[in-house]
């Protein structure tokens, strides 16, 4: 692939992204969990409607039983279907009951039989109880499930929703497919939907995708993975992803660019003003790239995505960022910019590489994340602050922006200061061993906020303070390379933090920040004769022991 010059016009992004070969060559592949239903691959075939923007859908599931139970029942998730309903109440200006705006799941079928299986809708109508009836998916086995969809694509300000302008559209596709829920022991996590503005993945799982789009030439596609041109369709191939996004856009350019061992695709948007976004989006990603190469280790990814966009969330190897600074020659918030853009690529290192469960243990992603961003990266000099330094002469350079942050935790710290505890566990888990028979509705959802954002930032403060900067760094990389490609929790990090720290405050640390995590144990006392037996033979030394 050839990077356009900075100056000249961008190739459309289909011209960059394509590939002669029709497979990308193999990798490893993540080692599969045991007992878990899993789906192993997701086969999308897409075709979008961009006169009535709507989405029809056929995906084919590649689901494991790797547990130890035959499985007769399972889970689906389709967000769309409670979406609808919902922009219809939050955006009624531009969702009118007249307009027909809806979504569908409209069959389930299981390879060899044509016959469409029983649903049941629960969960704000997003989640899909499927009856496998004599289609008992047996331990060990694979099934294939064959599942159709459709919806309208809401103008909202939602993440899966239609940005319309006068430059033209912009299609955020994301949280708008049918998939698997998460399923660990037997039981399934049947929690709230992902849909809202705050939703995030529900599903950390791994799976490959083969999703084939139709979509008309002038729309070019931002997606994870690698893209190959299949007749008057795009195929796209993402292996090893958690979940899958696309964006789609009718006035969307793309520059290419490597740094550090990663290809990385700045797709911009082409409304007349987006020259600064061009040069500054591609430092930006430069040096978030090293800052967390630097912090954590390579990225075990070949490339990834970047899309100037409406919101700041990320997806495995696709970020979109929030491109408001950029739409008005705004230099005032170019700092503002480039923190948005580390935090979301920053999530390429945790959340996709390392895994974690968002909806109850939020804090480990946003956490490390935010905390690497704000006050690792932003508060140490890099080429990105002489570009903003040279559009906006008052903005603040690295020094001044460290000591703002450390303002902010200690303002934070003093806040909770008082307290016996603060617990960083995001919402607790609805889990379902067997079929759900009362709809909960949709009324919950994950506390997703203060405490993953901001105040995890003085957790992880505290725990440099207790080990020292070397020790840090080196609890930093050591929990990257242990969990890559692997679903993290809480006591997962205590216990790599518990390695690289003998300060006998950390445990208070801990059971401030978590107290429901479990306690380290603490070893029964020697008794005179374990001792004597330890050290082989009475001695002084012995004697003292004891």
């Amino acid at each position: 692939m050839v990077n356009p010059p900075i100056e000249q016009p961008a190739a459309t992004p289909q011209e960059e992204r394509m590939v002669v070969q029709e497979e990308p060559a193999e990798t490893e592949a993540p080692s599969e969990e045991t007992n878990a239903l899993l789906a192993l691959q997701y086969e999308m075939d897409i075709d979008l409607d961009t006169e009535n923007d709507s989405m029809d859908q056929t995906t084919v599931i590649t689901i494991k039983n790797n547990t130890n139970s035959d499985a007769d029942f399972l889970y689906l998730r389709y967000n769309p279907t409670g979406l609808i309903d919902y922009c219809r109440d939050a955006y009624t200006s531009r969702l009118k009951p007249g307009h027909d705006k809806h979504a569908d799941l409209t069959s389930v079928t299981i390879e060899g039989d044509e016959e469409p299986l029983p649903i049941h809708f629960t969960h704000g109508n997003t989640a899909i109880l499927v009856d496998l009836q004599d289609h008992v998916i047996k331990a060990g086995e694979t099934a294939k499930l064959t599942v159709s969809s459709y919806t309208d694509i809401p103008r909202a300000e939602v993440k899966f929703s239609l940005v319309k302008g006068a430059a033209g559209k912009f299609y955020k596709l994301v949280f708008c497919y049918p998939y698997l829920e998460f399923n660990r022991e037997g039981s399934w996590y049947v929690n709230p939907p992902s849909y809202r503005h705050v939703g995030e993945n529900r599903n950390p799982d791994i799976s490959d995708y083969r999703v084939n789009v139709s979509a008309p030439d002038e729309f070019n596609i931002a997606s994870p993975g690698t893209q190959v041109k299949n007749g008057d369709d795009v195929m796209i191939i993402a292996d090893n992803c958690r979940d899958f996004a696309m964006f789609v856009s009718d006035y969307m350019g793309v520059d290419t660019f490597d740094t550090n061992g990663v290809t990385v695709h700045s797709y911009y948007l082409k409304d007349g003003v987006y020259e600064d976004y061009r040069v500054l989006a591609k430092q930006f990603a430069i040096d978030a790239v090293n800052g967390f190469t630097r912090l954590l280790g390579p990225l075990d990814r070949k490339e990834f995505s970047v899309v100037e966009g409406f919101n700041g969330m990320e997806y495995s190897g696709i970020v979109e960022i929030v491109g408001d600074a950029f739409y008005r020659r705004n230099p005032e918030n170019y700092l503002e910019a480039f923190k948005n853009i580390t935090h979301e690529i920053g999530h390429q290192w945790v959340f996709d590489i390392v895994g974690n469960y968002e909806y109850s243990e939020g804090w480990i992603d946003e956490g490390f994340v935010s905390y690497l961003t704000k006050d690792e990266i932003l508060s140490n000099d890099c080429p990105s602050y002489d570009l903003i330094l040279e559009k906006n002469p008052n903005s603040r350079n690295a020094e001044q922006y460290a000591r703002d942050q450390r303002n902010e935790i200690a303002q934070m710290a003093s806040e909770v200061a008082g307290r016996s505890s603060y617990s960083l566990y995001g919402s607790e888990s609805m889990v379902e061993s067997t079929p759900f028979e009362i709809d909960p509705g949709d009324e919950v959802y994950a506390s997703s906020g203060a405490k993953e954002y901001f105040y995890s930032r003085v957790a992880f403060a505290k725990l440099k303070s207790l080990m020292g900067d070397e020790e840090f760094y080196a609890f930093l990389h050591e929990f990257y390379n242990t969990y890559k490609w692997k679903i993290t929790n809480t006591d997962d990090v205590l216990a790599v933090a518990r390695k690289h720290c003998d300060d006998p405050n950390l445990e208070t640390q801990i059971r401030f920040w978590f107290p429901e995590s479990t306690p380290v144990s603490t070893p029964e006392p020697e008794s005179e004769s374990e001792i004597r037996e330890r050290l082989k033979k009475p001695t002084a030394e012995t004697d003292d022991a004891v």
